[in-house]
C-alpha cells in the first residue's frame, strides 16, 4: 500500500534551480524504537531511484510543532515526476509502508514544497543482493548453501555439541523471516551421534568489500551460540585464521544482554582476537540491525547503524590485513562449545530469527 498523503502546502512550479522536498511529519507511537524505524526507513527508501538527501530530523517546523508532530523525515527530488512516479509507486516503498508504517507511526502529515537546489547527496551504496526471506518451506537453494559435514573428525570445531542439517526442522521460512532453530534430540551423522542438531547456512554470494545489514533476533537459553559472520572463500586453500573471518555479530552465553563484533586473523585469532562488546538489552524480545561496512582501509561495524568497533591495523600485512579477497556469509546457531557454554539442562530447542540479509556495494 501507498503511505496516505495529507499535502499541507504544494508550490508546483519546477526550475533547474530548485529541488521538490518532500517532508513527512511523524508521531511514533509509543514504546516503539524511534532509532530502529529510522534505520528500517533509510534501507527501504533511500536506495530507490530518485531520492536526494535523506535525512531525519527533530527540530521541527512551526507547521508540523504546532500539530504536535515532533520528528519528521525529508528527502529531495529532482523533478515532481521522480516522486509522482518513481518513488511513492516504488515497490520498496510499497513493501516499507506495508511492513513497517502502522507498527510504528500513529499520525503523520505531508509538507511538500520547492526550494533552492542544494549539492544533492547521492546514496554511494546500491543494493547488490538479499534475502528477504518471503517465500515460506526450505531456504532459497539459488542464495544458501547449508553445511552438514563435521569437519573435525565427526564433530564441529570449538568443541560444539550439534550437528548441523539441511532439514526443515532446522531451517525454516515461514512468516516473512528465517528461523535457524537449534534443538535437542540424538541425530547421526559425519560417522557420530550428538545430542543436539541446528543450521549452518553459507551464502552463495562471494564478495569484496561493501556494507552488510542483517536484521535478527536473538535466542535466549543458555548455552546457545548465534553468529552472522564471514569467512574468506581461500579457506579451503590457506585454512583459517589466514584465510580472515569477521564476526559480525555472536552472542556468548555469559550475558544474554550483551552481543560483540570480532576478527580472527593469521597474527590475532582464538582466544586474542580484534575484538569490541555491546550491551543490547533487548537482543532475544526484538529485532536489531546488525552490520560492518567494509572498504579498502576498514572494517565498521555496526548495531542498528550506529558504528561501535572499527577495525583499522596499522599492520597492512597479510598476518592482520587478509581482507582484501573475497568473503562469503554465514548464518548459525551453535550449541555449548567453547563460546556457547553450559547447556540449560532443561532446554528443548530455540532460535535465530532472521528478517532479512542485505549487501550493498558503492555505485
Amino acid at each position: 500500500m501507498l503511505l496516505p498523503m495529507v499535502v499541507l502546502g504544494q508550490d508546483k512550479k519546477e526550475d533547474d534551480n530548485k529541488v521538490l522536498v518532500h517532508l513527512v511529519f511523524v508521531k511514533f507511537k509509543e514504546n516503539v524504537s524511534v532509532e530502529k524505524f529510522k534505520d528500517i526507513a533509510y534501507e527501504y527508501l533511500v536506495p530507490i531511484p530518485g531520492v536526494h538527501d535523506f535525512q531525519f530530523s527533530e527540530n521541527v517546523s512551526p507547521e508540523g510543532y504546532e500539530r504536535g508532530f515532533l520528528h519528521a523525515f525529508s528527502m529531495s527530488f529532482k523533478t515532481q515526476e521522480d516522486r509522482d512516479k518513481g518513488y511513492l509507486p516504488h515497490p520498496k516503498h510499497i513493501e516499507f509502508g506495508a511492513k513497517y508504517w502502522n507498527e510504528y507511526v500513529a499520525d503523520w502529515m505531508v509538507y511538500d514544497y520547492w526550494k533552492e537546489a542544494p549539492t544533492l547527496k547521492e546514496n554511494p551504496y546500491e543494493l547488490v543482493w538479499a534475502d528477504e526471506f518471503d517465500k515460506d518451506g526450505l531456504p532459497d537453494p539459488d542464495k544458501w548453501f547449508l553445511e552438514t559435514f563435521a569437519p573435525e573428525n565427526g564433530s564441529w570445531y570449538n568443541n560444539e555439541l550439534q550437528h548441523y542439517t539441511d532439514r526443515i526442522d532446522n531451517a525454516t521460512v515461514s512468516e516473512g523471516t528465517l528461523k535457524i532453530i537449534a534443538k535437542k534430540e540424538l541425530f547421526e551423522s559425519s560417522g557420530s551421534t550428538k545430542e543436539f542438531t541446528s543450521a549452518r547456512f553459507n551464502s552463495k554470494l562471494h564478495f569484496t568489500y561493501g556494507k552488510v545489514e542483517v536484521r535478527a533476533k536473538l535466542p535466549r537459553t543458555q548455552g546457545t551460540w548465534p553468529a552472522i559472520w564471514a569467512l574468506g572463500t581461500n579457506l579451503p586453500e590457506v585454512g583459517w585464521p589466514v584465510c580472515g573471518e569477521i564476526d559480525i555479530m555472536e552472542q556468548l552465553f555469559e550475558n544474554h544482554l550483551m552481543v560483540q563484533s570480532a576478527l580472527h586473523v593469521g597474527g590475532r585469532y582464538g582466544d586474542d582476537p580484534a575484538l569490541k562488546q555491546l550491551t543490547v538489552t533487548d537482543v532475544t524480545e526484538n529485532f536489531h540491525v546488525y552490520g560492518m561496512v567494509w572498504t579498502e582501509q576498514k572494517i565498521d561495524f555496526t548495531v542498528d547503524g550506529e558504528v561501535f568497533f572499527t577495525y583499522q591495523p596499522e599492520d597492512r600485512s597479510n598476518d592482520f590485513w587478509p581482507f582484501y579477497k573475497d568473503q562469503y556469509l554465514l548464518l548459525n546457531v551453535a550449541v555449548g562449545g567453547s563460546l556457547g557454554g553450559a547447556v540449560d539442562p532443561n532446554f528443548t530447542q530455540d532460535q535465530m530469527e532472521v528478517d532479512y540479509v542485505r549487501v550493498y556495494q558503492k555505485k
